[in-house]
C-alpha cells in the first residue's frame, strides 16, 4: 500500500509542478540528452548545464547588464530517467 500512496504522489506533484511551470510564461524550453546519459555524472551535468547557461547569457544579454549580473531566468531539472542511470537536462 505504501507503493501506492507514493506514485499518487509522485503523480499529484508531476502535474502540479507542469502546472507552475507553465504559468511563468518562460519562452524557451529545452532537453539536453547526452549520446550515452549513462556514462556521466550528476557532477557533470550540472557542470554543463551551467556552462551552457552561461555562454546563453553572453549571447543574449549585453553590455552592462551582463557586467551587473542580469541573467535570464532559468529552471534547470536533471533527471536520470526511468531506468535512474540515463542523465539528461530539461530547461
Amino acid at each position: 500500500m505504501e507503493k501506492y500512496k507514493n506514485e499518487e504522489l509522485r503523480k499529484q506533484i508531476v502535474k502540479e509542478g507542469g502546472k507552475w511551470i507553465g504559468e511563468q510564461n518562460f519562452w524557451l524550453f529545452g532537453t539536453a540528452k547526452y549520446g550515452d546519459g549513462t556514462m556521466i555524472s550528476r557532477e557533470k551535468a550540472e557542470k554543463d548545464a551551467s556552462r551552457f547557461f552561461n555562454k546563453l547569457d553572453r549571447v543574449l544579454i549585453k553590455g552592462k547588464d551582463l557586467a551587473n549580473d542580469i541573467r535570464l531566468d532559468r529552471i534547470v531539472i536533471i533527471e536520470t530517467g526511468r531506468t535512474r542511470s540515463n542523465i539528461h537536462i530539461h530547461f
